[in-house]
């Protein structure tokens, strides 16, 4: 539970229930271990300054997913099925799940990557975005 107002009212994000410290931060181990190389540090994206950067085959570059970019505007299960299932827009994005990371381990790293993200963030993630955005 999250409140904005001082505990006047409180509102559940997506997740909550994994989203303990311990998640966190095996979700960091895990993040370090296996995504840093592409979505950077604190995970800033693959160039943080320009999103829209594609390789030198036109594929785009791994985006951020903190909350500067639009990370928050997927759902948990769209954030752990490309992790474990790659990408059907971007094939640089690897099916994590036939490396040994597990719907746990995608829980946990997900947990991590909104640890990244504000309140606004997190109380607007997934189909909630377009409501927030008005």
């Amino acid at each position: 539970m999250i409140s904005k107002n001082s505990g006047d009212t409180w509102k559940s994000f997506e997740g909550h229930h994994y989203s303990s410290a311990e998640r966190i931060k095996l979700g960091q181990v895990i993040f370090e271990e296996n995504c840093i190389a592409c979505h950077g540090s604190n995970g800033v994206g693959e160039n943080p300054d320009d999103p829209r950067a594609v390789d030198e085959n036109g594929l785009p570059l791994a985006p951020s997913l903190n909350d500067s970019t639009h990370a928050w505007h997927h759902s948990d299960q769209q954030l752990m099925g490309t992790i474990l299932n790659g990408s059907a827009r971007n094939e640089r994005m690897l099916a994590w799940k036939e490396h040994d990371v597990s719907t746990e381990d995608a829980e946990s790293l997900v947990a991590y990557i909104k640890s990244l993200w504000n309140f606004n963030s997190l109380s607007c993630q997934g189909s909630r975005h377009m409501s927030c955005m008005h």
